[in-house]
């Protein structure tokens, strides 16, 4: 990531992702029915997504936003029922709060009522996502005590909580500072909260980023046409790739530990690892396809982390809308916070700036970790690649002073920590992360003449796993430049039948693409996108 190849202070990037992972016992999340607003789902595809274009473009310009808002409000209504009164009312609390709450600037004026509604959102947060785990931590606690166990009631996870109440803490925050413009309107802050095609997992836009997109929004042919082909590819991702490799990972992690052995451990991992990216970069393409249809250019997401030749560098590239999200409004405080209570320059060696770095970087990473799920394997995860991000840190310094290291080197050592990462994501325990990884390692119990890796792999998974391998370092775009260049080179006054043949391809590629994905919905089992879980 940028931030650890510069010297300190910021600013800096925070590596995050995002993953799915199965809930330990204990862990009760109501939660799991398809909603209507899956954007793969046919519902969505065939009825919700015309039926709004159609409405927004027939209706005038000024008008298009409200129309948003309402079918945003009743989209979530008829996913989620009487849980979508929280929308709402997130709305109403920060448009009080960007017409009354005074910015930073003006004293401790309106320091009572930020840190208040702070609070209320934390609370939220705190209570829908991580009511029943700390429940589940309690009553081991006193398990140990020897006391009886209490009941809780179980707790209904709202879809997209962590990314609307994240939105919501961002403009909070950013309103607080003076960057939320002077008193936003009702409808841009309710155009911000709800906004359909980014509500439920992202692109996390901030406040004061949504702010400047809405200045810029505008319905075009160019950005339709850019919408649709986004859109198409971002579904192809998610049909033809993600719940194709999902086929192979879900029954081998499904396995018992007993019957694991070394080649069985690796095709479930590398096929979840190309699963989980191909899941949420193909949502976010469509979410980004939706938003240029709409009028509104999201930023991007992913930029093939997985041709990455460093853990920095992989965390630049994964969910960089999140990234950016934790710099300002997490890490960046955390950072500053330390340094001034680090009196003295150095520390057992070390500039105070290196120790504010660590525990920033640390402390950031366990949220991040939490953030993604209450599970003990998250915060196993968080401190996992805080350590790996603390030694490339300090390394950092050494590497100037030679040359880099070598550049396959890098990669393979990169992808080797990243997807041993994610066995913390897919796991259930802590226990059973540790034995999948002992299996990777060749110390599995497993016998390997029970399970035989033909039992989960098929001619349209070995291809779809050959595709997304492909797909995941940047080819494409690499071939679209140098056609490009070409291109630029010949006369434009009269046809070209290299660029007819081209646009043809182009057109035959993204009709290919939508027809194979539509007869694999009809004929396939609904898959939802993993990230509607958290």
């Amino acid at each position: 990531m940028p931030w650890l190849r510069q010297e300190w202070p910021p600013p800096y990037h925070i590596p995050v992702l995002e993953a799915i992972s199965q809930k330990p016992a204990g862990f009760v999340v109501q939660s799991g029915r398809q909603t209507r607003m899956e954007f793969n789902s046919f519902t969505f595809l065939f009825l919700v997504l015309p039926l709004s274009l159609i409405g927004h473009l027939l209706l005038p310009r000024k008008v298009r936003p409200l129309f948003l808002i309402a079918a945003s409000l009743f989209l979530y209504y008829w996913s989620e029922g009487r849980y979508a009164w929280l929308l709402p009312v997130l709305v109403l609390l920060l448009y009080a709060a960007g017409r009354f709450m005074k910015p930073v600037g003006d004293g401790r004026k309106g320091r009572a009522a930020f840190v208040s509604l702070l609070l209320f959102l934390v609370l939220l947060l705190v209570y829908f996502k991580y009511g029943a785990f700390l429940g589940a931590n309690i009553n081991g606690v006193r398990g140990l005590l020897g006391a009886p166990s209490l009941r809780f009631r179980p707790i209904h996870l709202p879809l997209g909580l962590s990314f609307f109440l994240f939105s919501a803490i961002s403009a909070l925050i950013d309103l607080r500072r003076g960057l939320g413009g002077e008193r936003p309107g009702l409808r841009s802050v309710a155009l911000y909260v709800v906004l359909f095609p980014k509500l439920l997992t992202g692109p996390l836009v901030t406040f004061r980023q949504f702010l400047q997109l809405e200045g810029e929004a505008g319905v075009t042919a160019a950005r339709i046409l850019r919408g649709i082909r986004r859109f198409v590819l971002g579904l192809g991702k998610k049909v033809l790739l993600a719940d194709t490799l999902a086929r192979v990972a879900t029954p081998i992690f499904g396995l018992p530990v007993g019957q694991l052995d070394a080649r069985l451990a690796w095709i479930g991992l590398i096929a979840f690892a190309l699963q989980i990216y191909y899941d949420f970069s193909g949502y976010t393409d469509m979410a980004i396809g939706l938003g240029a249809i709409f009028g509104y250019d999201f930023p991007e997401n992913f930029r093939h982390p997985y041709a990455s030749r460093s853990i920095t560098e992989f965390w630049s590239r994964w969910h960089m809308t999140l990234s950016q999200w934790l710099r300002d409004y997490v890490f960046l405080p955390v950072a500053y916070r330390l340094l001034d209570l680090l009196k003295r320059e150095r520390y057992l060696a070390l500039r105070s700036e290196q120790w504010a770095y660590f525990g920033a970087t640390t402390a950031t990473m366990v949220l991040c970790g939490l953030w993604h799920g209450a599970s003990w394997t998250f915060v196993a995860w968080g401190v996992y690649y805080a350590l790996f991000l603390i030694v490339e840190h300090l390394r950092a310094g050494r590497r100037k002073k030679r040359r880099g290291a070598w550049a396959p080197w890098g990669h393979l050592h990169t992808m080797l920590v990243v997807v041993l990462g994610w066995v913390l994501f897919r796991s259930p325990t802590l226990p059973l992360a540790g034995s999948y990884v002992k299996a990777l390692l060749g110390f599995g119990a497993g016998s390997g003449t029970v399970f035989l890796p033909a039992l989960f792999l098929d001619a349209e998974s070995v291809v779809a796993g050959v595709l997304a391998l492909a797909g995941a370092f940047p080819l494409i775009p690499w071939a679209g430049e140098r056609l490009n260049r070409l291109l630029a080179g010949r006369p434009t006054g009269r046809p070209d039948p290299l660029r007819l043949t081209l646009a043809s391809a182009r057109l035959l590629y993204l009709a290919s693409v939508a027809a194979l994905s539509t007869l694999y919905l009809v004929g396939g089992t609904y898959h939802p996108f993993l990230y509607l879980r958290f």
